[in-house]
């Protein structure tokens, strides 16, 4: 049961920022080898883009020969494009959202409908339920929650990140960032009362939860206060895009443990090189395990332990640019 945060812990806060200070003084931790496409620097939102590159103090390098064919992506890696394509609808307007009008980015999907709207003014929390009917398969009701619009104050505000929040006032071995698990708490309590509804009167066979960069935090959140609240009959399948660090060891390994117990799916995607995932500081911080980590149309699934050494870790600098986007999906306001 998530319960209300207690008062920060100055300890953890303290090793995290020594451990940033230490990367920054022994190595280049950003690296801006790297470039977007060229038809998708077209529909990436000049404001967004520019504030999220105030936390790096990068440039947007455009690459006119580089090219994405989706056809190319395995069908698992299919349902992952699609996952982050309804990531991406999230960061539009909320009556875009409502009406299904949120150009492109909603036109992939024919046969959603939406549900209901939720927000919250913690870290600007948000998003959506919807529900994709099927012909064949049996509906499948999508919630997902919406990142950071301003990335670069987030990103700050990650480096000093502490683990200052119990998963249960009952037990304090498992704790979390705070910011997101008091963004969950306002949410949840629509988004629950309505996902029941939603089951009730469909008897939707999946849900999928999804969410970009503090999107994708809040929708491991959700998928575990369902799993061990709701007791689901339908298949529960999580993918992230961009997620930081949510919580310490003890909480990832419990992420791990209630995932694995109920059958359900956990996926964590990483774009390349992005500098998010690998926000808040470990030690202090982990990631749950299931990394899938894409460096352009190569797809490296990651099961080896919860932060595979020979994945995204294996890297030695990190770029805000990959976290605008993946493949031929952008995450960000623009809507059209």
């Amino acid at each position: 049961m998530l319960a209300q945060p207690p008062e920060n812990m100055f300890l953890s806060w303290f090793f995290a920022y020594l451990q940033l200070q230490t990367k920054l003084l022994l190595s280049s931790f950003y690296s801006s080898d790297i470039t977007i496409p060229s038809e998708l620097g077209k529909h990436l939102d000049e404001r967004y883009v520019q504030n999220a590159l105030k936390a790096t103090g990068e440039s947007l390098p455009i690459d006119n020969q580089r090219t994405f064919d989706p056809s190319t992506l395995s069908a698992d890696n299919q349902k992952l494009l699609a996952a982050a394509r309804y990531s991406s609808v999230a960061y539009c307007p909320e009556n875009s959202i409502r009406q299904w009008a949120c150009g492109s980015k909603c036109d992939y999907f024919t046969n959603t409908r939406v549900v209901s709207h939720f927000k919250t003014d913690v870290l600007g929390g948000s998003g959506f339920l919807a529900i994709e009917k099927s012909k064949t398969d049996g509906d499948v009701a999508i919630l997902s929650f919406k990142g950071s619009e301003s990335v670069s104050d987030w990103v700050s505000g990650l480096w000093h990140a502490g683990t200052d929040s119990t998963l249960s006032l009952n037990d304090e071995s498992k704790r979390l960032y705070s910011g997101f698990h008091m963004a969950y708490l306002f949410i949840k309590s629509k988004a629950i009362k309505e996902l029941t509804k939603l089951h009730d009167e469909t008897k939707f066979s999946e849900l999928i939860i999804t969410g970009h960069g503090q999107g994708g935090a809040l929708a491991v959140l959700a998928g575990l206060d369902i799993l061990e609240n709701l007791n689901p009959e339908y298949k529960v399948e999580v993918v992230t895009f961009g997620a930081p660090r949510i919580g310490d060891p003890a909480f990832a390994n419990h992420v791990n443990k209630v995932f694995a117990e109920h059958r359900a799916s956990l996926t964590r995607v990483i774009n390349s090189n992005d500098l998010v995932p690998h926000l808040p500081l470990s030690p202090v911080f982990q990631h749950h395990s299931n990394e899938v980590w894409v460096n352009y149309e190569t797809v490296q699934t990651c099961k080896d332990a919860e932060e595979d050494p020979k994945c995204s870790n294996s890297l030695k600098s990190y770029s805000i640019l990959p976290h605008l986007y993946i493949w031929d999906v952008v995450f960000g306001p623009m809507c059209n």
